[in-house]
């Protein structure tokens, strides 16, 4: 019931950690009609298994300035931040780079996946703001680093300091205290300043 492609994706991911202890990750019940995928063999997101899969750190090289300096991506590794089903995914990643400069580095990324080509758009719209807001101390945007096309997956730097703004956000959205010190006005103030 998969598929040529998905089977493929699948034999790749066979020695995921996410799916042990299970040695396959799809199934067909026949007599439920029911269809059980484990993550991160996911047929509208081509990307997570992908990055996901032994190896995968290297479809990040062509979008880390490091690597188009000479570096390699040695050691790699992902956490999920965000997933909903055949629509979207966000992962956090590291990776250790050497081969230019002095020693190894390491380097924290975002990878966004999406399940149709929003993230283009996204792309665009981030690399405009990342022009405007770069040379702004008061204002931290993650610099975005790439979109790859085939696996849909937008590269963004990791910020140094946390976003208060989004932290803030999140809290008004779910109905949450701010933070001491903080207050709907400061909020909006810092909102004005992200809109200008």
């Amino acid at each position: 019931f998969l598929g040529p492609s998905l089977q493929e994706q699948a034999r790749a991911l066979r020695s995921h950690s996410a799916v042990a202890p299970f040695r396959e990750l799809a199934a067909h019940i026949e007599e439920l009609r029911l269809a059980i995928l484990f993550f991160p063999l996911d047929p509208a997101l081509p990307g997570l298994s992908a990055i996901t899969a032994a190896g995968g750190g290297r479809l990040l090289e062509p979008h880390l300035p490091e690597c188009r300096q000479g570096a390699e991506i040695g050691a790699f590794d992902c956490h999920l931040r965000h997933y909903k089903p055949f629509n979207r995914a966000v992962l956090r990643a590291r990776a250790s780079l050497s081969g230019a400069g002095d020693g190894t580095s390491r380097r924290s990324v975002y990878l966004k996946f999406f399940d149709d080509e929003r993230g283009l758009s996204i792309h665009g719209g981030l690399t405009a703001l990342w022009k405007v807001a770069r040379g702004s101390r008061a204002l931290r945007v993650p610099d975005v680093l790439g979109y790859d096309p085939g696996l849909r997956m937008l590269v963004m730097s990791d910020v140094a300091l946390e976003s208060e703004l989004g932290d803030w956000i999140r809290c008004v959205e779910h109905g949450r205290s701010l933070p001491a010190g903080v207050d709907l006005e400061r909020v909006d103030r810092c909102l004005e300043v992200v809109a200008q």
